[in-house]
This record gives C-alpha cells, structure tokens and sequence, in this order.
C-alpha cells in the first residue's frame, strides 16, 4: 500500500473515530377521534384533511438534555429542515386532498437515554415565505401553501360527524412584504409541542380530531383561517396553545400495541 492509501486509509479511520455514535429515530403520528381510529372512509365521524409540517423535532433526555432530530432527506416528505406528515388519502370525505400518505418521521440523533419528545408544528420563518413553485419537496405543495398570506399552511385539518363539519387552516398572518421578500410577521402561529413522557421505541403522537370537532359544538364555530379578526379562531388557538398559556389538546401520546 503505498503513503498516500495509508495517509488517506488513516484520515477516515480518524473522522469515523471522531463521529459521535447515533441511533435511527421513527416517530409514527396516528389519527383518533376520541382515542378510536378515524379516517376519510370511517364513519360516522370522518377527517376531510389532515395534513402539517413539522420542524425543530427533538428527542430530551431523563436529564433534560435537549438531542435535536436530523431528519432523513427524500425526494416527497422531508428535507433537512422540515418534514409533511400527511393522514388523509384523498378518498370519500377527503375531496381535496391525495392518495399518498405520510405517517412517520425518520432521521437519526445522538444516542441516549431519552424520555421525552418535542417539536414544532410549522415551518421555520426563513423557508416560510420562498416561492413553493421553486422550493424543494416538502414545501414544494401548492396545495399547502397561501399565496395571499405569503407563506404555508402549517397545518391542513378538518373533521365531520355528518353534520357537523370544523376546519382549520393555520399559517402566519400579519406579514408585511411579498413572497421571497417578507419581512416579519405579527403573528407566527406556530405550534409547539412537548411530551416529557415519551418512548420513542413504544410510543406515537395521535392527532384527537375530536378536539376540532368540540370547538363546532361547544363554541359553535365552524372553521379557522387563523386571521387575527377571526373570532372563531380564539378559541381555536386555546385548544393549540397558541398565544396562551393553556396547554394543547390536539396532539397527544399514544402506546403502540
């Protein structure tokens, strides 16, 4: 073997030495209503959308220490940055939306001892507000994006018991600029999440429709665009804790059998 194959022989041997060990992460996201399966088809309550970004996924440590999740980059779902889950197929109650599916995120992160799970429902401000006709996959939906606001639906959901529907859109509002130019926004609305208690290996985040639902029924509101204007949407963002200090209700832990 001459020097230059042992120099070079050596280097990699040095940088996978130097590459701090990881573990592949999967974490799955189910639909429920009420903690039971719900889905287009199901009935007598039913999704018409339910799909979101998610970004800044982390795992925590029993100690508290904070692993961020780097995200496996496909050509459809993920990039390095954000990840689209989608749980609607475009079928019965979900006309506008599509046959594929996206249920698990997939990435790798530090190995450890972690207990705990949190993340970011939305798209981080500086790939929010590109042109989704030249942005790569997953941001390059147009069906996810609001051309009038400037930015990306968060999150796409609806849900209908027959006869009562609720839908929400929820993205940024009160942006000044145009797309690719926008320079800040009065209202984020991105949604965070945390479960302390969470095991990666056994556990997966449902997504209680049922929470959306309630809000037509108890509040007697049918839907939220998350503009500011929008009385529907205070309670509405109650249940997502956003812009409050109650805690969110739509995303929960959930065993895997």
């Amino acid at each position: 073997m001459t020097s230059r194959l042992v120099s070079t022989a050596l280097a990699a041997l040095l940088l996978m030495s130097c590459t701090p060990p990881t573990d592949n992460v999967m974490v799955s996201f189910v639909a429920r209503f009420d903690g039971e399966p719900v889905s287009c088809q199901s009935q007598p309550h039913a999704v018409t959308d339910l799909r979101f970004y998610l970004s800044d996924i982390t795992l925590i440590s029993r100690e508290g220490k904070l692993a961020p999740v780097d995200l496996d980059v496909d050509e459809r779902w993920q990039s390095s940055a954000v990840a689209m889950i989608d749980l609607e197929d475009g079928a019965n109650a979900c006309t506008n939306g599509t046959a594929d599916t996206y249920a698990a995120v997939r990435g790798t992160a530090a190995k450890g001892d972690y207990s705990g799970l949190a993340f970011t429902v939305g798209v981080p401000f500086e790939l929010n507000h590109q042109d989704p006709l030249a942005a790569d996959a997953p941001l390059g939906d147009p069906d996810m994006h609001w051309h009038w606001r400037g930015g990306y639906k968060f999150i796409r959901a609806g849900v209908t018991d027959g006869e009562r529907t609720f839908w929400l859109h929820l993205g940024s509002t009160g942006c000044e600029g145009t797309i690719q130019n926008i320079t800040g926004c009065s209202a984020p609305n991105r949604m965070h999440v945390e479960f302390p208690d969470f095991d990666v290996a056994n556990d997966r985040v449902a997504i209680d429709v049922s929470t959306l639902l309630a809000l037509a029924v108890d509040e007697g509101v049918t839907s939220c665009s998350s503009g500011p204007a929008e009385a529907a949407c205070e309670a509405t963002f109650t249940a997502l804790g956003i812009n409050t200090n109650a805690a969110q209700r739509l995303f929960q832990v959930e065993s895997q059998p």
